[in-house]
């Protein structure tokens, strides 16, 4: 996520996985020390010019695959969606 002007918030919470069957996942509440790195910020401030860009972890089942990922941030009234390449 980057800044072009101004300053925002950031947190790895709009992000979202969608399945086929209608099921959204969130990404995890919580950071554990094995989890892959760098990590998206729980929350940060993001001035003009900066980036964040990190991993986030999903608790998911094992033997499905998310349809699309979705980014719903509150001040992007659209959001924002990528198709999951199948496998």
């Amino acid at each position: 996520m980057c800044i072009t002007e101004g300053t925002g918030g950031t947190t790895r919470f709009p992000w979202i996985l969608a399945y086929e069957d209608g099921v959204r996942i969130e990404p995890s509440s919580v950071t554990y020390g094995d989890f892959p790195k760098p990590e998206y910020p729980y929350e940060a401030t993001v001035k003009a010019g900066d980036c964040v860009r990190g991993k986030t972890v999903f608790a998911v089942p094992g033997n499905q695959r998310p349809e699309r990922v979705l980014y719903t941030p509150e001040a992007l009234p659209e959001g924002a969606e990528w198709a999951v390449p199948k496998a």
